[in-house]
């Protein structure tokens, strides 16, 4: 709970057992946690998914806390965590970005920590609101950012389709080695939308994440996760 801040709380509450990482927890908890076999433990995904999962957010390097969480050894001669992951991998790491900016330009704007003007002052979103706004036959406003958010999706997705298109082309991809030893990532945004990502993200950071209110909850939300850590740290077995 409480996103990105409980994860922190969680990681200041876990230093002594090696912190807190999403991505490890979840290799955790398909490698040992979720059992639902009488032959083996976990769930036996492949070494390919396991590696999409370390790797999320690109070559992995933490070797200490993955060997105090999971075991290192376990992927000797399995991953090679200085390589890129699979296409699969990487789009669904880009995609998790797309929905992560999209979703919290609307809950900005729902939440009054910006408006819909101060939005299109960014050029991106400024074209594509002018693109259909002769057209609207009624000024709803919620209909309208309903609209905007749709079309940064889709063209967001139809840049990552084309530039990734090319880069196969370019970098002669035939098969997973091809892509996970290319020196670049395979799946990503091309130059420009790379800028648009980047000035959406400082955007957000200023209007959204950095605002007072919000900083405040997230606070009041660590609090809660470091105490409910103490409580069940006291007595698991209860829990």
């Amino acid at each position: 709970p409480f996103g990105h801040a409980g994860e922190n709380a969680l990681n200041e509450c876990m230093l002594n057992f090696g912190g807190f990482d999403h991505n490890l927890q979840t290799l955790r908890i398909v490698m040992f946690l979720e059992n639902k076999y009488l032959k083996f433990q976990g769930l036996n995904l492949t070494f390919e998914t396991l590696d999409g999962l370390l790797k999320h957010n690109g070559p992995f390097y933490d070797f200490d806390k993955l060997d105090s969480i999971i075991g290192i050894k376990k992927f000797k001669n399995k991953i090679k965590f200085q390589n890129n992951t699979s296409l699969e991998a990487q789009l669904a790491s880009i995609s998790d970005d797309i929905a992560y900016n999209n979703h919290d330009i609307q809950d900005g704007i729902k939440a009054k920590l910006f408006t819909l003007n101060e939005l299109i002052e960014i050029n991106f979103f400024k074209e594509i609101y002018k693109s259909y706004k002769r057209n609207i036959k009624r000024d709803n406003k919620d209909i309208i950012i309903y609209q905007i958010i749709r079309d940064s999706i889709n063209l967001m997705v139809k840049d990552i389709i084309k530039n990734s298109i090319k880069n196969i082309k370019k970098n002669k991809i035939k098969k997973l080695f091809d892509v996970q030893s290319n020196e670049y990532q395979t799946v990503i945004f091309s130059e420009k939308f790379q800028n648009i990502e980047t000035e959406i993200k400082q955007f957000l950071k200023i209007k959204m994440y950095n605002n007072k209110n919000v900083m405040k909850k997230n606070n009041n939300g660590k609090k809660i996760i470091k105490k409910l850590f103490k409580t069940i740290i006291k007595k698991p077995n209860k829990y």
